[in-house]
């Protein structure tokens, strides 16, 4: 423990978070604070007061008492703890600790004074003597799972994985069109059974390897044995023709493809893993990208840095530390804050209209949707009870009564599919063979408005004859138990192309969706995407995906719920924030104001 927090420990024990008064302590007494021996405490007693931090009169002998001046007020302090580069489970053990003191003064205060020092500002890298280096630290609140593109589902691991990869190429929402990326050209054979791919030279990995054909080869080919095989499914070969040019032959005409190779998990890895195995890959991941992987502990901290041979354009910024901090999460907002919050926090609620604060806003974010385990006979057969479970589904009530980040009701899944929502009645019984024995099982995963949505739901179930058993599970183990509920509440998250999120939702073999379709449904739906996906035309390939969506609706499989939407807070000295499809700021734009 550094010295600092043997100060904070004993100020905020027996000083109660009050500078300037004596207090009497016996060296037992702090001992026993400290866990350590009465021998110690004195060493540490007069290394506080070298530096100035306390003043003390020695009680003589053993049991006699000690009268300490705390002379630092726990603001100071805070600014010395923030200063120290403190490790994100040293920034949790001070929060329990504040939360459990006795102190005589607002706990939310002290805490949000001490989240102010963590992030308030350009803070400097802990091994970073450069004195115009600049570090963004964020705050987050839940554990982050591996960075593996393949695996990555929630909005904050895409975003990741779009900071540490490229793709061959990407899409420009703005111009609704595909862009040059890795590949600076392609093109496609009459038959669009062909494409073929022209890399960039001089593409450096994050170890300085540079990129060859070889490498995408290799990441096309890994493809095979995960759950996101389907993406190759037409792929018949990939020819390598010398180091920067690369053919994909295909089986029928695969036009589609080239947006799908803009897809996160089409993201370009080093051939074998650069002799690393998978298991390694996932906890440091080697990119291309614009920020590599400094340090990765999934339930505390990730650190990245500037990649700086990036092949467009640099970062400006040299570090992003990203600490999980869940126990902080209800201490911040916006009102208590509002003086001097932190530069960027990715995950706020509205700011009050009279605040100078700056906010970024992203609307239509992802779609909340229930799923039916249509693979259970009797939840398949009583199409009695999916209708009146979902008429009783109010979804602007939903809206208004919970909020932020709940936008407006869901019809579908892809966005032409609208908002606007027919809510029809449920039949006038709404007990089923289905519910004599048991309640629904409603399974989703251990995310706040998910548990808020399902009480909220199962109030109003239970109330019209539905008996409703609700299970929560962390999110990896939530995709294991899927198969085992009646009923399924999880997020639908769009990537930049929405036909890349909604082939993944219908074909991802861990996709909640393709696990609880029944099997004549997916005979059904995968005649109808290959139908889709031959299709020359974007616009005619979207108009056709719209049929699946409505098949899945009126079928009565899934339910969307809700589009959510993201708003992100900061001041005007931390510049370039602008939100991407997932609703975070892309790292590489933004920088500091220092002027």
């Amino acid at each position: 423990m550094k010295l600092i927090e043997y100060y904070i420990l004993l100020f905020l024990y027996f000083a109660k978070g009050q500078a300037g008064q004596p207090i009497k302590i016996t060296r037992r007494d702090m001992s026993m604070i400290l866990k350590c021996s009465e021998r110690n405490v004195v060493h540490i007693l007069n290394k506080m007061e070298e530096t100035d931090w306390i003043k003390s009169e020695r009680g003589r002998g053993r049991g006699n008492s000690t009268a300490i001046h705390f002379l630092k007020p726990y603001q100071e302090i805070f600014q010395l703890f923030a200063a120290s580069a403190p490790k994100t489970k040293d920034i949790e053990k001070l929060i329990g600790v504040i939360e459990r003191a006795d102190i005589n003064m607002d706990i939310r205060e002290v805490v949000n004074s001490l989240i102010l020092q963590l992030f308030w500002g350009n803070q400097k890298s802990a091994d970073s003597k450069n004195k115009d280096s600049d570090t963004l630290n964020i705050p987050y609140h839940r554990q982050l799972y591996d960075l593996e593109p393949l695996h990555a589902e929630r909005q904050t691991e895409r975003h990741i994985v779009s900071q540490v990869f490229n793709t061959l190429v990407t899409y420009s929402e703005e111009k609704n069109e595909i862009r040059p990326s890795v590949a600076h050209h392609w093109e496609f054979s009459k038959d669009g059974r062909n494409l073929t791919f022209y890399l960039r030279k001089g593409v450096a990995f994050h170890n300085s390897e540079y990129l060859t054909a070889n490498d995408v080869m290799f990441t096309l080919e890994r493809l095979g044995n995960t759950h996101s095989s389907w993406i190759i499914k037409d792929l018949e070969k990939v020819c390598c023709h010398g180091n920067y040019i690369i053919e994909l032959k295909f089986s029928k005409p695969s036009f589609y493809w080239l947006w799908l190779a803009s897809s996160l998990k089409c993201s370009i890895v080093p051939a074998a893993y650069s002799g690393m195995s998978a298991e390694e890959f996932y906890q440091k991941p080697i990119g291309t990208g614009p920020f590599k992987v400094k340090e990765f502990e999934r339930a505390t901290i990730l650190r990245l840095e500037a990649h700086t041979a990036y092949f467009q354009e640099r970062s400006h910024l040299d570090e992003i530390s990203i600490h999980i901090l869940p126990s902080a999460e209800k201490y911040f907002n916006v009102q208590t804050i509002e003086d001097k919050p932190v530069f960027y926090h990715p995950f706020s609620p509205e700011k009050e209209s009279e605040s100078e604060l700056q906010v970024a806003e992203r609307k239509g974010l992802s779609v909340k949707y229930l799923v039916w385990n249509m693979t259970k006979e009797q939840i398949r057969k009583d199409i009695s009870l999916r209708h009146n479970a979902e008429a009783l589904v109010d979804r602007k009530k939903l809206i208004d009564e919970l909020g932020y980040p709940r936008y407006e009701p869901a019809a579908g899944f892809l966005k032409e599919s609208g908002s606007s929502v027919k809510e029809k009645g449920p039949e006038e019984s709404t007990v089923t063979e289905t519910l004599r024995d048991s309640p629904l099982l409603l399974v989703t995963y251990d995310l706040i408005p998910n548990l808020e949505d399902l009480y909220s739901l199962r109030k109003e179930w239970e109330n019209h004859g539905i008996p409703v058993k609700i299970k929560s599970y962390p999110y990896p183990d939530f995709l294991k138990q899927v198969k085992h509920a009646d009923l399924v509440l999880s997020e639908y998250v769009t990537e930049e192309t929405e036909e890349n999120s909604f082939l993944n939702l219908l074909e991802n073999e861990m996709s909640p969706v393709y696990q609880l379709m029944d099997d004549r449904s997916r005979a059904k739906i995968n005649t109808m995407l290959n139908e889709a996906l031959q299709k020359e035309e974007r616009e005619e390939r979207l108009v056709a995906l719209r049929k699946i969506d409505l098949l899945l609706q009126k079928g009565k499989m899934t339910v969307p719920l809700y589009w959510t939407y993201q708003t992100a807070i900061f001041k005007t000295d931390l510049q370039g924030i602008s939100l991407s499809t997932v609703g975070l700021a892309p790292f590489k734009d933004i920088f500091f104001r220092k002027v």
